[in-house]
């Protein structure tokens, strides 16, 4: 037992000399680091965030069909219940005219010159139809394109579209910066751990001819690795955890038009412990080519 905590005690010893002596590529390592753990923060952040959209949209799209001055009521309500059919769709409402002015009327009323100049009535009947899924939207107003009946549509079409666009651009942008810092960080590791195993080379030797295993000569080493990659990963989460508990709530909320917005605290901790995995994981998978490349030539 005595041995076991000399032993852990000389590999920490070890550690912390090897820090210290690897100077500017400490910070160096450490920097990188800190970086890619940002862009996989906010890699995440987009990916969340899109999903959060997508679901918000998916419980309330709606396509609206505005209808032709002279239709009559009745044919808009043959309309409706040829709509109230379709399994897809989950609402659906008639708005005449009269209704369509009166909502106008009710939300200019902070406006009243707004309100004096409308002496008729230019709002269209129509109908809100809301469905159970995004993927039914085109079905709705391919439906409304249809009828003679109808005059203009209105649906998330072009808006979804280019929110996808916009979305995946920025997954794989992030994604390939993603993919070079982390090879960088890799390489950087490599190289700083094996010029600190190739500056003590003598010593390593020393050790393994008097029966010091690799396991044991490369732990220092490994530890090294860890403690750089466990300090970038805390770096990364002073920056990335005040800005979502400053400004993500209140951005997501203007976005969708929410009275309130809140991060689970579960997802952030989801995405903490990710960051956490992969710096481990990098860093010790790096350290491990790094002594095996350095420690046994």
């Amino acid at each position: 037992m005595l041995k076991e905590v000399n032993m852990n005690n000389t590999v920490l010893k070890k550690t912390f000399t090897n820090i210290k002596r690897s100077g500017w590529r400490a910070y160096a390592v450490i920097f990188m680091m800190t970086v890619t753990y940002l862009i996989l923060g906010f890699l995440m952040i987009t990916v969340y965030t899109s999903n959060s959209f997508a679901d918000y949209l998916s419980k309330r799209p709606e396509v609206i069909g505005f209808f032709k001055e002279g239709v009559t009521e009745e044919q808009i309500l043959q309309l409706k219940r040829e709509f109230e059919n379709f399994d897809y769709v989950s609402e659906i409402k008639y708005v005449s005219k009269e209704e369509a002015m009166q909502s106008f009327i009710d939300q200019s009323q902070d406006n009243k010159e707004i309100v004096e100049a409308v002496t008729t009535n230019p709002f269209p009947a129509h109908l809100n139809v809301r469905v159970s899924g995004l993927d039914k939207i085109q079905d709705v107003s391919d439906k409304f394109r249809s009828s003679d009946l109808v005059s203009d549509v209105r649906a998330y079409e072009k808006v979804l579209s280019t929110l996808k666009t916009i979305i995946i651009t920025i997954q794989i942008v992030g994604g390939v910066l993603f993919l070079v810092f982390s090879v960088s960080t890799a390489f950087i590791i490599f190289l700083t751990i094996g010029i600190t195993i190739y500056s003590r080379k003598n010593e390593i030797v020393v050790m393994k001819l008097v029966g010091a295993s690799d396991s044991f000569v490369g732990s220092p080493y490994y530890l090294q690795s860890v403690i750089y990659s466990l300090i970038a990963v805390l770096m990364s989460i002073l920056i990335l955890v005040p800005l979502l508990l400053w400004r993500y709530n209140s951005l997501v909320s203007s976005l969708l038009g929410l009275e309130s917005y809140n991060l689970s605290v579960n997802y952030l901790l989801i995405g903490v412990g990710i960051e956490v995995a992969f710096g481990l994981i990098l860093a010790i998978a790096s350290s491990h080519f790094a002594a095996r490349r350095y420690i046994n030539h």
